[in-house]
């Protein structure tokens, strides 16, 4: 796991504590805080929690006043004798917090932790009696750290794939956990293995993440290790590494956990997901070839996107837009970026792959990144940027403003909250030997908006016909509900269907966008 460490006052990075916790497998972030100035010492602390986004804090002495005093959201907490009493204002702590503390402390009163447990309203056992002093840097209060660290940070799941019995099963094992461990990047790694009980190699599968690694055919307890002592001490001999997208592609494709040999290999780099197969994304995705004229080309993955662009004024806000399926950015040019021109909006049409002059294939996972890529070409900022997708534009409108949380503004028009229910409509799935189950855990991964609109907090418009027969309305309501926008609007159309929404409630359409797009330029 990732750990933020924020050391005690006149301590240093590279500690007791801090080497510990790296010992034990984990990734340790230390930064050096300011001795003297608390304030400076908690926005050090802070920026380094905005830019990594650790699974747990622990913070020492005064680096647990530092703790209690950041912006760390539902992150849990271990505080080591905390001197909260001694810096910032801070006086109570968050639930998912354990408090480590020594009887024996005279520098930091064992009460006022007490105090802190009761300002807080959390049970007794929040706080635990460990050690011998205000360093805690003996060996029962290091293994009360680390145990903390591990009971707080793990999730549920993983606490019981780190408890379970898996002899006999590596491959199984490790798929187990690169599919269900809560980080999204760790690595499932196949090779052989040093056996002392069978005096030889043997083919094994372990999950890696940075420098830990996790293998849970070890014995309970021990299941966890940096990656220096396990190459070290198991001597693994590497051959294939998988990401999470290459296992859930390979084991949907083979029925089973593994090895894969080389035959079932073939392809899997070029296929990321069942999704983007001709069974699913052939038959889902219709290209268009109508053209703009002089298109801004953007480079994208080995494909070139024609899209358009239009600059009314370089410092206005730009509105990104994504058409429906069945469409082109030619289907919307000049007209539409002559109404954002009339907003003072400067606009980009991005357009797809095979689409309107774009080279590549068509493939629904494939072209996730084709906006970011697009925006990034264009040297748009994301906080000067209004997002904008229609029908299947949604998708990667809403994947946009996840890879960019300070988009300025997202505008879902006849929208798709549950994409697994429009490609099931479609899919030849019979062809290519998959089944719902699939398409759906593979949705899950890569277009979950109720997971991406929960982490969305600026400005959200939502347009939807009630007479839509193609999309429903309920999509436009769970996507509405779904955002954690602190400032949304559902609009909800009486006239029109999926593709004349627009002309059928013109005046009322472009009202709710120029008054959107003003509120966010405010």
């Amino acid at each position: 796991m990732k750990i933020l460490f924020l050391h005690g006052w006149t301590s240093v990075p590279g500690g007791r504590k801090p080497t510990h916790l790296k010992k034990a497998g984990h990734e340790v972030l230390n930064p050096a805080l300011d001795d003297d100035d608390f304030g400076l010492a908690v926005r050090t602390a802070q920026a380094e929690y905005d830019q990594h986004k650790p699974d747990v804090i622990v913070g020492s002495s005064r680096g647990g006043a530092v703790a209690v005093n950041m912006s760390s959201g539902d992150t849990p907490l271990v505080l080591l004798c905390p001197a909260w009493k001694n810096g910032g204002t801070g006086t109570t702590v968050k639930p998912n917090t354990v408090i480590l503390h020594s009887r024996q402390d005279d520098v930091i009163p064992f009460a006022e932790s007490e105090e802190l447990i009761r300002n807080s309203r959390l049970s007794d056992d929040t706080l635990i009696e460990t050690g011998a002093d205000h360093r805690l840097a003996d060996p029962e209060p290091l293994k009360a750290m680390l145990a903390a660290c591990e009971n707080l940070a793990w999730t549920e799941i993983e606490r019981e794939l780190l408890q379970s019995d898996w002899s006999g099963l590596c491959y199984t094992a490790a798929m187990r956990w690169a599919k269900d461990a809560k980080r999204l990047n760790w690595w499932l790694v196949h090779g052989t293995v040093f056996s002392g009980a069978m005096g030889k190699r043997i083919d094994h599968a372990w999950c890696e993440h940075r420098d830990t690694v996790v293998d849970l055919t070890m014995p309970v307890g021990s299941r966890v290790f940096s990656r220096a002592t396990y190459y070290k001490t198991i001597q693994p001999d590497v051959t294939n590494r998988y990401s999470i997208d290459d296992v859930l592609f390979l084991s949907i494709r083979t029925r089973h956990d593994g090895p894969w040999d080389e035959c079932e290999r073939q392809g899997y780099a070029e296929v990321k997901s069942i999704l983007d197969d001709p069974a699913i994304s052939g038959r889902y995705l219709f290209p268009q070839d109508r053209t703009v004229e002089d298109p801004f080309v953007v480079k994208a993955d080995g494909a070139e996107l024609a899209c358009f662009r239009r600059i009314v004024d370089p410092e206005a806000f730009t509105m990104i837009h994504f058409h429906g399926n069945g469409e082109a950015v030619a289907d919307y040019v000049p007209f539409m970026a002559d109404v954002f021109a009339d907003m003072g909006l400067n606009s980009l049409f991005v357009e797809y792959r095979d689409y309107g002059g774009s080279t590549g294939e068509a493939k629904l996972v494939a072209m996730l990144g084709d906006g970011e890529a697009a925006m990034i070409a264009a040297g748009i900022e994301p906080e000067k940027a209004i997002v904008f997708g229609r029908s299947i534009g949604s998708l990667y409108a809403i994947e946009l403003t996840h890879r960019q949380p300070n988009i300025g503004g997202l505008i879902i028009e006849s929208g798709i909250a549950d994409p697994s229910e429009r490609f099931l409509t479609y899919a030849d799935l019979e062809s290519a030997g998959f089944d719902e189950a699939d398409v759906k855990t593979e949705v899950k991964r890569f277009f979950n908006h109720k997971q991406k609109l929960s982490g969305y907090t600026k400005p959200l418009l939502t347009l939807h016909t009630e007479n839509d027969g193609l999309i429903d309305i309920s999509h436009a309501e769970r996507n509405h509900k779904w955002s954690s926008s602190r400032q949304k609007q559902l609009v909800r159309f009486r006239n029109g269907n999926h593709n004349s929404i627009f002309h059928a409630n013109k005046e009322e359409y472009l009202n709710a966008v120029g008054n959107f797009a003003n509120s966010v330029q405010r």
